[in-house]
């Protein structure tokens, strides 16, 4: 969104049911008589993480969850106009590559068969100042008193995220192209980013 140009946003709404598993995290907020459920533990996150990244005091981000989640998915299918094609929404997408300067606009498409080990080392470079920055954000936001995380292991956990980063996205992106039956010459249509951040929460997962 920075890279774009667009403002920090207002308001956040969790759609799906997979949206729920924010409850674990703040439990307060299911209130079955309440048809919107407000977050304001994972708003002031929010607002926080925001704040780092646009450099500046982002105002307030209200999150909101419905009960049912999955609901708000459909309306927002229903609300897509009819004339709306699938051109239409390409030339909308932007794909951030996962470096600090880098988003694929419509019109600037970059293939798998492009990426180099620059770029690679960019995107593992900018994943670990996430981790940093996630870590270093307890020290500002108790995770032990908003969360209930206890932080006694946190050097481990950080340990385990940063071990890997590149192992992690080198097989993100062959698992990717395997997916695509070997097919390099297709363009990039998901942020690098996420290769390492998810090879690295199975691991985490699996060890502890």
């Amino acid at each position: 969104m920075k890279l774009s140009g667009d403002f920090a946003p207002s308001y956040i709404t969790f759609s799906g049911t997979g949206s729920n598993v924010i409850n674990v995290l703040e439990k307060n907020s299911s209130r079955e008589n309440v048809k919107m459920k407000q977050l304001p533990i994972l708003s002031e996150f929010t607002r926080r993480i925001f704040s780092k990244v646009f450099g500046e005091n982002c105002d307030e981000i209200e999150l909101k969850q419905f009960n049912e989640p999955k609901e708000i998915t459909c309306k927002g299918g229903l609300m897509v106009p009819l004339s709306m094609t699938s051109d239409d929404i390409d030339s909308i997408k932007k794909v951030l590559i996962g470096t600090k300067s880098n988003v694929v606009l419509p019109d600037k498409n970059l293939k798998y068969n492009q990426l180099n080990a620059d770029v690679e080392s960019q995107v593992v470079s900018d994943y670990e100042l996430f981790v940093n920055v996630f870590f270093d954000l307890n020290n500002e936001f108790n995770f032990q008193n908003k969360f209930g995380i206890n932080p006694s292991r946190f050097n481990e956990y950080k340990d385990i995220m940063l071990k890997k980063s590149m192992e992690y996205l080198k097989s993100g992106i062959q698992e990717k192209i395997d997916d695509m039956g070997g097919n390099f010459d297709v363009n990039l249509e998901e942020t690098m980013f996420f290769y390492p951040l998810v090879g690295a929460l199975n691991e985490l997962a699996f060890r502890v």
